[in-house]
């Protein structure tokens, strides 16, 4: 979606501002618009009320796709949208910080994929 004509809201929500510092960490994401905090409001409403897989997969790829990317993705769709799931439920969808929470699981259980990132992170 158009930064410029979708702009975002002024005053973000400490869940949106905790995925937003995830994801620029985790993706070269650059802007977000207004349906970007919108969406990521809607997944959670779909996660805790509508619940099926195929309204929590749309929530998903809505949100992936109103982001403005600087370069294309390593990973594939289907890899990008189960990171952001991955760390929607072990943040209780952003409530907690991903860049402590991810980083503490992956410091103490053998998940490859926060590891790897995380480690490419700090030695950037």
């Amino acid at each position: 979606s158009c930064y410029i004509c979708y702009p975002p809201e002024q005053v973000t929500s400490e869940r949106f501002q905790q995925f937003w510092n995830w994801i620029t960490a985790e993706y070269p994401a650059v802007t977000f618009t207004r349906y970007t905090q919108q969406y990521l409001e809607e997944l959670n409403y779909t996660y805790l009320y509508i619940g099926t897989a195929n309204a929590v997969n749309d929530a998903l790829h809505n949100l992936i796709f109103s982001i403005r990317y600087n370069i294309g993705f390593d990973e594939s769709p289907v890899v990008v949208r189960q990171n952001i799931y991955n760390a929607f439920i072990l943040t209780r969808g952003f409530a907690l910080d991903p860049l402590f929470v991810l980083y503490q699981i992956s410091e103490t259980t053998s998940s490859i994929i926060y590891r790897r990132r995380f480690k490419l992170r700090k030695s950037i």
